[in-house]
């Protein structure tokens, strides 16, 4: 029998070079993990915000129709008393079937958006989830693009990625062309043979010895594989500077619009909230003439409807901008988990 040992002294730096890309391989796949992992915050965040928006449309469709049959209660009392005509009467009571086909449809919505909720944090499709949300904790936030921009360079996951990747590319490099030099390696040896007095004159033994050294191994030609494992590297290198700079461009652009985006709608935020004071203000009013019959049926429609509009349009101008602000704390890098 025989062992051998050899161990690697010099090697081009290939070792080192490998060791060295793996590491910033780990590195670039911990930090893929990781951004997977916000990505899903995020459309939890936004599934959230729909079933908010879903739930609460429901909500106050649901108490426009009982508004609408408490009035309509009212009309068929001032119907029989000679107080209100008949036209009066049937404009509330198609009024009435409108908002109570306008209720399925946001039934239908909520039931949608929950099913998608549901999907997205795992639970079963049919689970009765229902949230609850402080609307007094609505909080409206003021970015400055500069800043975020600055904010992204430093924090997404997708440009410290490539970095890594780059970094990996740069040892590969550095591996590729270890076949250029010369290998070193600690050579080690040793053999132990049992020999027969039949074909060795000094009779039956075992003959044990050792030998340790250097080695040296020199590809002096290789059909070129040294290049072009080189060059292979150097595109890879170079393939990844360019998808850097892209992403950083893109990523830029993304800010901008989310940016934008939550400016935006936080304005709409502002306009549906007077929206909604005038509205019920209105609704008030006339629905005060109404009973003192100083205003018509179609008054009371017109004021119940603009009053309803504005309270949806509030509803989903703010989960609309919760779901921007989500975005647009994604595009910048920050966790949402």
């Amino acid at each position: 029998g025989s062992v051998s040992i050899q161990q690697p002294l010099f090697t081009g730096l290939r070792t080192w070079a490998k060791k060295s890309a793996a590491e910033f391989d780990y590195k670039a796949t911990a930090e893929e993990l990781s951004l997977q992992k916000n990505k899903k915050a995020l459309e939890i965040q936004i599934a959230f915000w729909n079933l908010f928006k879903a739930q609460k449309i429901k909500s106050i469709v649901k108490n426009n129709l009982t508004a609408l049959e408490n009035h309509l209660k009212q009309t068929e009392q001032f119907f029989r008393s000679g107080l209100a005509t008949q036209n009066d009467l049937l404009k509330l009571k198609v009024k009435v079937q409108n908002i109570k086909l306008k209720l399925v449809d946001a039934d239908n919505a909520m039931e949608l958006a929950r099913t998608a909720f549901n999907k997205t944090i795992g639970l079963q499709l049919n689970n009765a989830t229902t949230i609850t949300v402080d609307e007094n904790q609505f909080k409206e936030e003021n970015y400055d693009y500069i800043d975020l921009t600055v904010e992204a360079a430093n924090n997404r996951k997708e440009l410290q990625i490539l970095d890594y990747r780059k970094n990996a590319s740069e040892k590969n490099i550095t591996a590729a062309q270890s076949g250029w030099f010369p290998q070193i390696y600690a050579v080690g040896n040793y053999y132990n043979y049992k020999v027969s007095s039949d074909n060795f004159p000094a009779g039956s033994q075992t003959l044990k010895y050792w030998s340790a050294g250097l080695g040296l191994s020199w590809d002096i030609w290789n059909w070129g594989r040294n290049s072009a494992e080189s060059e292979i590297a150097k595109e890879q290198k170079f393939q990844i500077e360019k998808n850097y700079n892209l992403l950083k461009q893109n990523i830029a652009v993304e800010v901008y619009k989310y940016f934008l985006r939550q400016k935006s709608i936080k304005q709409k935020i502002s306009i549906n909230k007077l929206a909604v004071e005038s509205a019920l203000l209105n609704y008030k009013i006339t629905a005060n003439k109404y009973n003192s019959q100083v205003a018509t049926s179609t008054d009371l429609i017109d004021a119940e409807t603009d009053l309803l509009n504005a309270k949806v349009n509030l509803t989903t101008a703010k989960a609309d901008y919760a779901i921007a602000n989500a975005n647009l704390k994604f595009s910048i890098g920050n966790k949402l988990y």
